[in-house]
């Protein structure tokens, strides 16, 4: 349930983003993306983990 704003969110919009970050040479900005980045994948990583984990559960 984490990050369900991820899927509503176009991929092509989100990569148009960080490509303006990066191109845009702010350290500040472009070290918040890379952190955004990991939180998400994380977040992303975590939740496939938990849904397999109770799909295992309920269909046993």
């Amino acid at each position: 349930m984490g990050n369900q704003w991820v899927d509503l969110v176009p991929r092509n919009t989100l990569l148009e983003y960080y490509k303006t970050i990066i191109t845009s040479n702010n350290g500040f900005l472009i070290s918040m993306a890379i952190i955004d980045i990991i939180l998400v994948v994380t977040l992303r990583s975590i939740n496939i983990k938990n849904n397999k984990k109770y799909k295992s559960i309920t269909t046993s």
